[in-house]
């Protein structure tokens, strides 16, 4: 069985008014009219490919995109996202935890953890997004951290802790943290976006799955 979690910038969320507004980098399925409601547009968008999966959504967050209408134009963009799609339940704004229970019968269940954040910071090489991952690890009592927000598929080497199970018997714990990906691609022909002007690496498009086997309580990860 396949689940899903949304980490945000579901939409580009700018508006004319906006200064990083460029016609340049609007899709071509958008006409003129569409110009006055572009979020609207968009959220109608990204809401039709996601109602076929929608009952399978783990957690919904939202992003530094929606977060700039929110403020600027006091408008909610991953709530409507999260109302058109029937999950209000799962809508857990920036960040959140999300808990799975897998359960055999009464006496057998198993629980992971995870906390899940949009993201944030701008660093260019891996080396800075890996720390920031590990940092996360240390702070936040989780078996799964995922991180979105920076446009690449990172896995950082596990963090092991050690402890003592309700048995008293030691055991070492793995604890995982990942950048998730992304689905925006930022170098398309006839046409001119803020990844070209920044000069940022081309993303490698997709997100990382995470596979869990509860009987043995494993985990791992795969780009």
């Amino acid at each position: 069985m396949a689940l899903w979690a949304g980490l945000g910038d579901y939409c580009e969320c700018i508006n004319i008014d906006d200064k990083r507004f460029d016609p340049q980098s609007i899709d071509p399925n958008y006409n003129i009219k569409s110009l006055s409601r572009l979020v609207s547009q968009q959220i109608d968008d990204i809401t039709y490919l996601l109602k076929p999966i929608a009952n399978k959504c783990i957690g919904l967050l939202t992003g530094n995109h929606e977060e700039t209408i929110r403020l600027r134009y006091h408008r909610d963009v991953g709530y409507d996202i999260a109302k058109e799609l029937n999950i209000l339940d799962r809508y857990i704004g920036y960040d959140g935890w999300i808990r799975l229970i897998f359960t055999r019968n009464k006496h057998d269940t198993t629980m992971f953890t995870i906390y899940a954040s949009h993201g944030f910071g701008g660093a260019r090489r891996s080396g800075p997004k890996v720390n920031r991952l590990e940092d996360m690890a240390h702070s936040f009592d989780a078996d799964i951290i995922i991180l979105g927000h920076e446009h690449k598929k990172i896995i950082a080497p596990p963090v092991l802790k050690l402890g003592l199970n309700q048995a008293g018997d030691l055991v070492q714990k793995r604890q995982y943290a990942v950048m998730c990906g992304s689905y925006l691609k930022g170098y398309v022909q006839k046409a001119t976006t803020y990844v070209e002007k920044k000069g940022y690496p081309p993303t490698d498009l997709g997100t990382v799955t995470i596979s869990l086997k509860p009987m043995c309580r494993e985990i791992s990860l795969s780009m």
